[in-house]
């Protein structure tokens, strides 16, 4: 999985032409790498980002929960979220090229405001600490709230007059609240099972109450658009 993010992220860089944009650009994308997002939860994204003065534009992106990533036992309910994000985009800020200024290609700097909010199930492996050797299957769900912002370096470059390749790498802060339901496991009097065929993720983990709080936040994709105008 990491190798496919490294060669998303660099597929901009590589022979993408730096053509003029009209000032008054606006483009559509849709997010490549939300649908595989095994960090939080899978979503289908749609963007769109406006040029609102010489290198400055603002983004927003909304993407929904269709699907699940994790098969388990028991479900309680079906796997559902949604995403949603504004940015603020700083193009060229190194340069007084007036043809660079006023395009939306080539580096930049953002800063971004999100919220996720998803509901999932959970299964966990434990044993009381008073047995050992007694261990127990836990079959639960979680919903979770996430709210945070991220400094975003990106780039954006024109594969054609009229598409764009986005990617973009970002770290930040984030608060996370996440509600287990029809649980059983006690961290408290109890510890997870651990063997060499089970390792409990730290996306799974996330999603425990004990894991609450303010958090740091990492992004990083690469989007496909359209130029409208």
């Amino acid at each position: 999985m990491k190798p496919l993010y490294i060669v998303l992220f660099l597929l901009p860089l590589m022979g993408i032409s730096q053509e003029y944009v009209k000032p008054n650009s606006f483009i559509i994308k849709t997010n490549l790498t939300s649908p595989i997002d095994a960090f939080s939860f899978p979503t289908i994204n749609i963007s769109a980002e406006k040029r609102v003065a010489h290198n400055v534009s603002i983004a927003g992106e909304f993407g929904y929960q269709f699907y699940g990533v994790r098969k388990v036992d028991t479900a309680f309910i079906t796997p559902n979220g949604y995403k949603a994000n504004i940015e603020c985009r700083f193009y060229h800020l190194f340069t007084n090229d007036v043809r660079k200024i006023n395009t939306l290609t080539g580096g930049y700097l953002g800063i971004n405001f999100f919220y996720r909010s998803n509901e999932n199930n959970l299964e966990l492996s434990y044993y009381p600490n008073s047995n050992g050797g007694n261990t127990k299957k836990d079959c639960l769900w979680a919903s979770r709230n996430i709210y945070g912002s991220n400094v975003v370096l990106g780039y954006q470059g024109r594969i054609t007059p009229g598409i764009v390749i986005d990617s973009y790498v970002g770290l930040g802060i984030m608060n996370r609240t996440s509600v287990n339901h029809n649980r059983e496991y006690n961290s408290a009097t109890d510890s997870l099972y651990i063997t060499v065929d089970y390792v409990m993720s730290p996306v799974e983990k996330a999603n425990l109450t004990e894991n609450n709080g303010w958090k740091v936040s990492l992004t990083f994709g690469m989007r496909i658009g359209i130029k409208i105008k």
